[in-house]
């Protein structure tokens, strides 16, 4: 699993948080990044992105951490559908609030372009 923002990068920003702690909410940001933009950053390679596209989601990984750390959210999930005996649901959302990630994290993917327009 690639981190797209390290430990020393939070800290740059938030000062809020144990060091060793904030390596899981880094790894939920970074897979929750790469969702939002249709895991087009795995595809890729982080390292194949422009300094700009690296620089712009580094930030969001940092904001999405943080959330997670603030809102105590320790997995990613998206629920589509469920069904109890004769009762059944279907949630249909928009991928950014499927994805829990503050507005700030997806106002830096969008500007990376690798998005979709639907955000």
């Amino acid at each position: 699993m690639t981190l797209y923002a390290q430990t020393s990068d939070y800290e740059g920003v938030y000062k809020d948080i144990e060091a060793n702690e904030i390596k899981k909410y880094l790894e939920l940001a970074s897979i929750t990044v790469n969702l939002a933009t249709l895991t087009r950053i795995e595809r890729i390679g982080f390292q194949n992105l422009t300094t700009l596209q690296q620089e712009l989601i580094k930030k969001a990984t940092i904001e999405g951490a943080h959330y997670f750390k603030e809102n105590a959210i320790f997995e990613c999930e998206e629920l589509e559908s469920y069904s109890i005996t004769d009762i059944s649901a279907k949630e249909k959302e928009t991928l950014a609030s499927a994805l829990n990630l503050p507005k700030v994290a997806f106002m830096y993917l969008k500007r990376t372009g690798l998005t979709s327009r639907i955000i």
